[in-house]
C-alpha cells in the first residue's frame, strides 16, 4: 500500500512510502506513536496522526490541516493536526487501509503548477479563479481563504493548471 509522509516541518519534503496494510508497527513509527485515523473526502481518503500529539506539544502541521480542512469542511477551524501525519485512502471493507487514492498522489507528488476552483452551492458547478501557484500548499490556502465562512464561495478544489 503506497501512503504519503507530510512531515510537520515544511521545511522537509513529502514522502512516498510504501507499507504492509497488517504492519502496525511501521504506521506508529511514522507518526511517532499510537495511531488515531481522521477522515478526509472528495477524494475519501485518511490520515494516520498521533493520537496523543497535542499531549506531547509535537509541532504543529500546516500542510496536513490544510488538507484536513480543504477535504473535511466539518473540521475546519474546529481541529488541527500535529506531528507528522500519513495520508492513505479510505478504510476497505475488510477493515484494512488502501494506497492514498491516486488522483491525490499526483497531485500533491508530480503535479507542478495548480489553480483552484470554487462554488457557491452545496452541489453548484464548479468555477475557475483567477491565479496559478507554484505550491499545492499556497494552492490550498488560497482556497481556504475563498471558502471563508463569510464568503460567498462554498466549497473549493485544487487541481492542476492546464
Amino acid at each position: 500500500m503506497n501512503v504519503i509522509v507530510i512531515p510537520a516541518r515544511i521545511s522537509e519534503p513529502l514522502q512516498e512510502v510504501h507499507l504492509d496494510t497488517k504492519n502496525l508497527d511501521a504506521y506508529e513509527n511514522l507518526v511517532d506513536g499510537m495511531i488515531e485515523a481522521i477522515d478526509l473526502y472528495h477524494p475519501e481518503a485518511s490520515f494516520y496522526i498521533n493520537e496523543e500529539g497535542k499531549l506531547r506539544r509535537m509541532p504543529f502541521n500546516e500542510r496536513a490541516t490544510a488538507l484536513w480542512w480543504a477535504h473535511n469542511s466539518a473540521a475546519r477551524d474546529q481541529d488541527w493536526i500535529v506531528g507528522p501525519a500519513v495520508l492513505h485512502g479510505p478504510v476497505g471493507q475488510d477493515g484494512e487501509s488502501t494506497s492514498v487514492p491516486e488522483e491525490l498522489a499526483a497531485l500533491l507528488l508530480h503535479t507542478r503548477t495548480f489553480r483552484i476552483e470554487t462554488a457557491t452551492a452545496p452541489d453548484g458547478p464548479f468555477d475557475p479563479q483567477a491565479g496559478r501557484y507554484d505550491d499545492w500548499f499556497i494552492a490550498y490556502l488560497h482556497g481556504l481563504r475563498l471558502s471563508d465562512p463569510l464568503s460567498p464561495h462554498q466549497r473549493f478544489r485544487v487541481l492542476p493548471a492546464q
